[in-house]
């Protein structure tokens, strides 16, 4: 057996110190129908009393790289580099790699299936990292252009350790502008892969695969906790983490508010409104008959998702005309 402890699981993750005091959270008291189910709502910081997200935006353009490609890929590409000249070139190829990586896993979505998720795959990445500091171990947007790689399921696959047991995380992210519809698609997409044990196996599978890690030992002491033959496969569980982006109406009201109330303005808001959408995770939970699923939720408002997306892609210099 090879042993790992908490410390190397977060070596793995990509340094979030520019944004993770940007993160505010406010508490919600809601106790649901099944303890396995967690909602966690955040928002993002005011500054001088006014939402600008442009800094936000600016971050998850420069996230891609971590997003989209594997370690291997990234260490293979700046090891080659000697000087300041070349690395520098290098970070600006895998910038324009992930860039173009991003851009066509989008073209192909819309094509197929008429929608565009990348935006809010981009922000469940950061919450994982940020939040529950659980790193990708799958590069999934790399295989998203293979037609032959079966990658439909999740949108993101991340690890946890802690007191001895690994946690998968499986990621699912929406960004509606109704929330209720968000809750409801979230499930729908959660229970389609969580009661189908064949999907499950599949995203298994995937990580057996194509594990992001460069360190072998410790790529060998995850895989035996995902070995059903291994002791260790006791230890091991699966959570569905969600991503859930909405408009917020709050944010035309503080528009008129002194700088200084906008803060205790929107926050009481936003927990009333918070329960509201506990709400409707509790009717989901009895709709889908979800109670056995370890669901953990993370909800972000926004003043429109529409222009977060506009703006988004415009960063990117990509028009954005998907309705």
């Amino acid at each position: 057996m090879t042993s790992f402890n908490e410390d190397d699981i977060l070596k793995l993750l990509t340094d979030n110190s520019k944004i993770e005091w940007q993160i505010k959270k406010v508490d919600c008291d809601f106790n649901f129908c099944s303890a396995r189910i967690k909602s966690e709502f955040f928002y993002w910081d005011f500054t001088d009393g006014r939402y600008e997200d442009s800094h936000l935006i600016d971050y998850l353009t420069k996230k891609l790289i971590y997003f989209c490609l594997s370690k291997k890929e990234i260490s293979k590409t700046i090891q080659k580099a000697k000087t300041y000249e070349e690395i520098t070139s290098a970070v600006l190829e895998l910038n324009e790699r992930a860039k173009n990586l991003f851009i066509q896993v989008h073209k192909l979505r819309i094509q197929k299936a008429k929608t565009s998720g990348e935006p809010a795959e981009l922000l469940l990445f950061v919450f994982l990292e940020t939040i529950m500091k659980a790193p990708q171990i799958v590069a999934k947007m790399e295989l998203k252009t293979n037609s032959q790689m079966p990658v439909h399921g999740a949108d993101g696959i991340h690890i946890g350790y802690s007191d001895g047991t690994l946690s998968i995380y499986l990621g699912e992210a929406k960004l509606y502008q109704q929330c209720s519809n968000a809750v409801s698609e979230a499930f729908d997409s959660i229970c389609s892969i969580a009661k189908d044990n064949g999907k499950k196996e599949n995203e298994i599978r995937l990580i057996r695969s194509f594990i992001n890690i460069e360190d072998e030992k410790l790529k060998e002491g995850i895989l035996e906790y995902l070995d059903p033959y291994s002791i260790k496969s006791k230890n091991m569980k699966i959570i569905f983490s969600c991503f859930i982006g909405f408009d917020f109406n709050k944010y035309e009201k503080i528009q008129t508010l002194p700088p200084e109330e906008v803060k205790d303005y929107f926050e009481k808001g936003y927990k009333e409104y918070a329960k509201v959408i506990c709400n409707y995770i509790e009717n989901g939970i009895k709709n889908y008959n979800a109670h056995d699923i370890n669901i953990q939720f993370f909800l972000l408002p926004f003043p429109s998702v529409m222009d977060f997306r506009k703006a988004f892609y415009d960063k990117l210099g990509m028009s954005y005309d998907f309705n």
